[in-house]
This record gives structure tokens, sequence and C-alpha cells, in this order.
């Protein structure tokens, strides 16, 4: 769970299959303590939908200082948890624009 952007539990799952258990396991766990996931909204365009208190949105939003990207995801009201969602350069984005442009809606 997240609380104020920290990660506050994780959930791990092993595949016993591959045979190899905790090679790199707490090399790992070290590298996601010390790194810290950025995010700047840099343009909201608009929301989707807003059921329980969170917000479907399509913006701009840049990653960890990286190249903005055309996001959709669901966030809650303050902002500071994000969902799984997906990230579009302006090629995919042209992509999708094109495709939906063919669908009859």
């Amino acid at each position: 769970t997240q609380s104020g952007g920290n990660i506050e539990k994780v959930a791990l799952v092993i595949d016993i299959r591959g045979g190899v258990f905790f090679d790199d396991f707490f090399e790992t766990l070290n590298y996601l303590k010390q790194s810290e996931f950025k995010y700047e909204i840099k343009e909201r365009l608009v929301v989707l939908s807003n059921k329980n208190g969170y917000t479907k949105e399509f913006n701009i939003v840049s990653f960890n200082n990286g190249e903005p990207m055309y996001d959709i995801r669901k966030w809650n009201t303050n902002e500071d948890r994000m969902m799984k969602g997906i990230s579009l350069n302006k090629e995919e984005l042209l992509a999708l624009r094109d495709k939906l442009n063919e669908i009859s809606i």
C-alpha cells in the first residue's frame, strides 16, 4: 500500500520452478529503497471520470525527470497516489488517434 507517495508494504511472489531463490533479492531491495520515483504533471488535459475518490485523467506527465508523456491513469483526489495506467509518446498517441478515428462509436 502507499501513503503520501511512500511504499509501506510489498507483496513478494516466488516462482519455485526457476530453481533460484533470493540470489539478488537483498541487492534489489536495497536499490529500490534508495531509488525515488518522481513524477510531475506538466499539463492537465481532461478528467475522464470521477468515482470513489479517484479521477481517471488524461494528462501530460514526466516520470523520473524523463521526457513528458501522454498519460491515462487513475489518481486519488490529492494526486499523491496513482494507479496503473498507460503512457504514450507522441507517435503512439497519433497511432491511437488514427485507429480511434476508424472506429464507429
